[in-house]
C-alpha cells in the first residue's frame, strides 16, 4: 500500500499502517514522506524518481551512465537481482514502488499496471535516450546514448509529417549531433539540431539522417 504526504501528517499515516498489518500487506513511499518523519527510511521505495536520474545523465550528454540506469529498473533486471522466488509482481510490468533489503516485504512490488514509472519511462528511453523531442522550437534530435551503440532507426509523425530518422555514430560517441540533414538538405545546427515546421512544409514524409561525433 503506498500514499503521501495528501494525508496531512504523520497522526493520518497511522491508519494506513495498520490497514497493510491487517491486509498481511507493507507500506511503500517516497521521500518527502520519509524525510518528513512520518516513517522509516527503509520504506521509501518510490521507483519514478529513477526516470529523472536518467533524464538528468541524458541532459549531461552522458549516454553511459543514463543507460545503466534505464536498464537498472527494466522488469526483468529486477527479478534478475531480486530472485525469482521473492519476487511479488507481475513479471512484465513496471512497478511505481518495490520494497529492498531492509524491508520485511523485501521483493513486494506495488501498483503495477497504473504506475507513472511506466510514461516516464517512455519518455526517458524516447526523447532523452533517443532524443527524439518535441520543443516549442520544433523537433530536436539530441541522443545520449551508450558509446557502444552504431547507432538505431526511430520513426515518428511530427506535425502530419512521418520522419524516418537515421542516427550514426560513427566515433561511438555519447552525445552530440554533428551533422543533421532531412530529404539530403543540410539544417543548420546554431542553436540546435532542430527540425521545424518550416523545413517539413508541403512534406508527408522525410528521411532524416543524424550524424553523431
Amino acid at each position: 500500500m503506498s500514499d503521501g504526504r495528501s494525508v496531512d501528517g504523520s497522526e493520518n499515516f497511522e491508519p494506513i499502517k495498520t490497514l497493510a498489518k491487517e491486509l498481511g500487506a507493507t507500506v511503500g513511499t517516497f521521500r518527502a514522506v520519509v524525510d518528513s518523519g512520518w516513517i522509516v527510511h527503509s520504506h521509501q521505495v518510490f521507483c519514478q524518481a529513477n526516470c529523472w536520474a536518467i533524464m538528468a545523465e541524458a541532459l549531461l550528454g552522458r549516454g553511459d551512465m543514463a543507460w545503466k540506469y534505464y536498464k537498472q529498473i527494466l522488469p526483468h533486471s529486477v527479478i534478475k537481482k531480486i530472485g525469482v522466488e521473492r519476487y511479488h509482481s507481475e513479471a512484465y510490468a513496471y512497478c511505481s514502488t518495490m520494497l529492498g533489503k531492509d524491508n520485511e516485504k523485501f521483493g513486494w512490488g506495488c501498483v503495477s499496471q497504473v504506475t507513472g514509472t511506466a510514461a516516464w519511462m517512455d519518455v526517458v528511453s524516447t526523447q532523452y535516450l533517443l532524443g527524439v523531442r518535441p520543443t516549442l522550437k520544433g523537433l530536436l534530435i539530441d541522443p545520449s546514448i551508450p558509446t557502444e551503440w552504431d547507432g538505431y532507426t526511430v520513426e515518428r509523425l511530427y506535425r502530419g509529417c512521418k520522419l524516418t530518422i537515421q542516427v550514426e555514430n560513427p566515433q561511438h560517441v555519447q552525445h552530440g549531433v554533428r551533422e543533421l540533414t532531412v530529404n539530403g538538405q543540410p539544417v543548420e545546427l546554431v542553436e540546435g539540431a532542430y527540425i521545424t515546421e518550416e523545413i517539413l512544409s508541403g512534406c508527408r514524409a522525410a528521411q532524416v539522417r543524424v550524424i553523431l561525433g
